[in-house]
């Protein structure tokens, strides 16, 4: 199945790619309507960082080892309070390859911010 970008929500992804990709939903509290205006994915490491003037809108993210690590060496309080700020922008999707575990403060941010 060929997805046009213009036409994508995270619900047409999950049902193209969950099988392929091994994708496991781990917050079934956000519905899956979310559209996809970018096809282009972002590493959020820079953003993650404090520097957010660059973020695109529409793209989903990938937190990969380096981001997660980076998450782990914050202290709770810090890294919900920078996730709470990525997850303010308009973001589709999330992934978190892998299988790397997720904190239980990373889903209630992303859940708090839909």
């Amino acid at each position: 199945m060929i997805l046009s970008p213009k036409s994508i929500t995270v619900q047409d992804l999950w049902d193209a790619k969950q099988e392929v990709l091994a994708l496991e939903l781990l917050n079934e509290r956000v519905g899956l309507d979310r559209r996809v205006s970018d096809p282009d994915v972002n590493s959020p490491g820079l953003a993650l960082a404090g520097h957010t003037e660059r973020v695109a809108a529409g793209r989903m993210w990938v937190f990969g080892e380096t981001e997660m690590s980076y998450i782990g060496c914050l202290t709770d309080e810090e890294a919900r309070l920078r996730l709470d700020v990525l997850f303010s922008f308009d973001v589709p999707a999330v992934f978190v390859s892998k299988g790397l575990e997720v904190p239980a403060f990373f889903l209630e941010s992303a859940t708090t911010h839909g």
